[in-house]
């Protein structure tokens, strides 16, 4: 799933708005609480909650001023929720003086084939929602 939005500021003051991920969870509704637990950009770990699931995620790229990416511990015996696969990447990206588009892309698979029929569109709907409060 991609997500594009076009701002008016420039593209270093949207990126340390975007690039500000212990924050993250001011943002976005979807997650209650960030903390890094170590590192910094690329290789950096952090653990997020949202009630009382919780879950870590490692930065697996960082190109400053441009773009980095997340990947969800989904192999962790205690992760809450049906992914096999969940990775995030947002962008920025300068379109002229004081406008930049910011793009957020997800990728995802299910633990379960049957989630694709089942969970898909509720979790569609929820990332669309949750990407335009952001």
């Amino acid at each position: 799933m991609s997500f594009r939005r076009k701002v008016k500021a420039n593209k270093p003051d949207v990126w340390k708005v975007i690039s500000d991920v212990e924050n993250y969870h001011e943002v976005a509704g979807n997650i209650d609480e960030v903390k890094i637990v170590s590192g910094e950009k690329e290789g950096m770990v952090r653990a997020c909650s949202h009630g009382k699931d919780s879950w870590t995620e490692k930065c697996s790229l960082w190109e400053e001023e441009k773009e980095y990416s997340f990947e969800v511990d989904t192999s962790a015996p205690d992760y809450p929720y049906p992914f096999k696969v969940l990775r995030g990447n947002w962008q920025v990206k300068e379109l002229a003086d004081n406008k930049t588009e910011i793009i957020m892309n997800f990728e995802f698979e299910y633990t379960k084939s049957i989630h694709n029929l089942l969970l898909h569109p509720l979790m569609k709907h929820k990332f669309i929602k949750i990407c335009k409060d952001l």
